[in-house]
């Protein structure tokens, strides 16, 4: 029966200690999760919330190196941000120089692609682009210090900015 009684209490702790470290997601309404929209610098996206210590990712490569990953394709194709691995490494595998970045390709009117640009300093140390479904907003994660990663954000307005002139 002590037994019974001590394992009975042990949950109610666990379970009390869960509750307590929980966050509260009632602030996280409306579009956005109720984040204020950024300008044209990226901002962190739902700071303690989606951007957090406790995150994986994977990717999809489509170059033949693995370097380029982790594609967008705008929905009416008209242009592709992509994840670029520009890392160096010594023969024992630690890196020497060189970041991850975003870049972009935009599709000309006959079909064919543009050569990608790199997106910029802005967009230095990130990857995981995606833009969201009202296209208003390009989300991506970017290391900071201490090798953390956050979702950070930042207006569309930013793709068309970056498009060449004809």
């Amino acid at each position: 029966m002590k037994k019974l009684i001590y394992i009975c209490c042990l949950l109610l702790a666990a379970g009390q200690t869960i509750h307590t470290q929980q966050t509260d997601f009632s602030k996280l309404t409306g579009p956005y999760l109720g984040q204020k929209p950024p300008g044209m610098t990226p901002e962190i996206f739902a700071p303690g919330v989606v951007s957090s210590e406790h995150q994986e990712h994977s990717s999809l490569a489509f170059s033949p190196d693995g370097r380029e990953y982790c594609p967008f394709i705008a929905p009416d194709e008209s242009f592709l941000i992509f994840s670029r691995d520009c890392r160096r490494f010594d023969s024992e595998g630690k890196t020497i120089g060189g970041d991850k970045k975003l870049m972009i390709s935009y599709r000309n009117s006959d079909g064919t692609w543009l050569e990608a640009i790199d997106m910029g300093p802005l967009f230095a140390n990130t990857r995981f682009p995606s833009v969201s479904p009202d296209g208003k907003y390009l989300f991506f994660t970017k290391f900071t210090e201490g090798s953390r990663e956050d979702f950070y954000w930042v207006d569309a307005k930013i793709i068309k900015a970056l498009m060449p002139k004809k």
